[in-house]
């Protein structure tokens, strides 16, 4: 458990790695050019949103050993800044 717990922590990169990739792989489909026209519908902010809400629900059921964490998240829902 300490591990996994230490690894969170050090998550930050992580999380936005993996966000930024999920951004970078749905934006890449409209470069292509044989899908012209194509644009996609979801952006960057509501890719950001979906992310950190879904750790925060995985969080909060684990609740006791993650309250910093689950502090910042919140935090950046409350700024409306997630990058």
């Amino acid at each position: 458990m300490w591990t996994y717990r230490r690894c969170l922590l050090n998550s930050g990169k992580k999380i936005s790695a993996k966000m930024v990739i999920s951004f970078t792989l749905m934006k890449s489909k409209a470069r292509n050019p044989r899908n012209v026209g194509y644009k996609c519908g979801i952006t960057r902010v509501e890719v950001e949103s979906l992310v950190v809400t879904a750790f925060r629900d995985v969080l909060r059921k684990k609740q006791s050993g993650y309250q910093e964490v689950l502090r910042w998240l919140d935090e950046k829902m409350k700024q409306g800044r997630l990058s």
